[in-house]
């Protein structure tokens, strides 16, 4: 299998989430008064959404590494595009929540699967290189999508963006159906059973090492997704600007995610990874602060919010890649089940962070900028104490305990 084609697979497989996400943001505020919603409803399909994602990285670990993972791919993706369907004919909002949902659950499996994947194939030194082609594409879609949604609310409706999808996954299932040959190396047919399953899930709750990495990756998620779900309702409700300006203006925010992962990229080859994230942790918090501090005296600036945004994104978007790379380095054995695990984690923090968000009406930016600062500020406390002074020791202690994982 060509190497080059399997990249832009992987890559396609990542974005599909990230556009389900991005390219309807625009047409929040406007969905909200079409289906004759509140606020807190209009959020919750972005916290379902979450928790559809976190369970699709759960269950598509597992079975990946039982039936190996083109066969969850397939069905996956098969997922998205019915539910992306049902998302686009949604006769009220709950329905609507309901389908996002299963939306999440097909479609997401790609983020687990595309970071096995990129283990089964490459070598070590290549993973980093395509693990941070993966972040990249993460941050683009979400760059691109806001502008293209923000179009599309404005000439056609909030409706056009899941055809969008539904087209995007058809084209991606027919891909990977005809294109992807099985990377798994074997298949572990004890990974599926409840006793082997919970066996591997205590070893990694348990595990310092797999813990560090998953609370670096929760905190840094919780601060972008507090962005996500409210910056449409702060930049458009309560700044004024356009979906069309507004999806420019989340552009340029996570054109910084861009720069982190380009710039981790290239420090991963003279500097160990928790340098590099204790580092970038700090640039998140100095810019959090600065963001709080001029919100706090220009409380309706929008430049206020994506100019020290752009540059906390730098530190963001140089974690996700570095963690990425870091947290399976252990877990020969159970890859796919660590992975699963990881990226549950991280996506049940965001739900569980957007439904907090959900109870508080968006009347200032203040409550989300505040939340984004305190995200930033425990990330770097805890990764400070946790993962800079025990870093040696923790890698050290897993490289021997993993070995008796089955």
């Amino acid at each position: 299998m060509n190497r080059k084609f399997l990249t832009m697979i992987l890559i396609l497989m990542v974005c599909l989430p990230q556009a389900s996400i991005g390219l309807y943001v625009p047409s929040l505020p406007h969905m909200m008064v079409g289906f004759r919603a509140t606020e807190m409803e209009m959020q919750l399909t972005m916290s379902v959404f979450m928790a559809g994602y976190a369970v699709s990285a759960l269950i598509s670990g597992i079975l990946a590494d039982r039936f190996g993972r083109k066969p969850v791919a397939v069905i996956g993706l098969a997922v998205f595009v019915i539910a992306s369907l049902a998302c686009l004919f949604a006769p009220h909002v709950w329905f609507l929540i309901g389908s996002r949902f299963f939306q999440a659950l097909g479609g997401c499996c790609g983020t687990t699967l595309s970071r096995v994947m990129t283990r089964d194939t490459f070598d070590a030194q290549d993973q980093v290189k395509v693990l941070t082609y993966l972040s990249m594409a993460i941050a683009v879609t979400p760059a691109i999508t806001p502008m293209i949604g923000g179009y599309l609310e404005t000439w056609y409706g909030w409706q056009l963006s899941f055809a969008a999808l539904a087209g995007a996954g058809t084209f991606l299932l027919g891909a990977v159906w005809f294109g992807v040959k099985e990377t798994a190396p074997s298949r572990n047919e004890q990974a599926a059973k409840a006793g082997v399953i919970f066996r591997n899930y205590k070893h990694l709750m348990t595990n310092k090492y797999f813990l560090l990495f998953s609370l670096t990756i929760s905190l840094t998620w919780c601060a972008y997704f507090t962005f996500i779900t409210s910056s449409s309702f702060v930049l458009q409700g309560v700044m004024g600007a356009s979906p069309i300006w507004y999806g420019v203006a989340y552009a340029v925010v996570v054109a910084g995610y861009m720069v982190g992962t380009a710039l981790t990229r290239r420090l991963s080859k003279a500097f160990e990874l928790n340098r590099i994230i204790l580092v970038e942790s700090l640039l998140a918090f100095a810019a959090s602060a600065g963001m709080l501090v001029w919100i706090w005296f220009q409380p309706h600036s929008l430049l206020g919010i994506v100019l020290p945004m752009s540059v906390m994104m730098i530190g963001i978007g140089g974690i996700f890649p570095a963690c990425h790379a870091a947290v399976l380095k252990p877990f020969d054995a159970i890859a796919g089940t660590a992975s699963g695990l990881f990226f549950f984690l991280q996506m049940i923090s965001g739900a569980v962070c957007g439904v907090i968000i959900g109870l508080f009406h968006t009347d200032s930016a203040l409550p989300m900028v505040l939340t984004i600062h305190l995200f930033c500020l425990a990330l770097l406390l805890s990764f400070y104490w946790l993962g800079w002074k025990e870093n040696r020791s923790l890698y050290q202690e897993d490289q021997t305990s993993t070995q008796k994982v089955v």
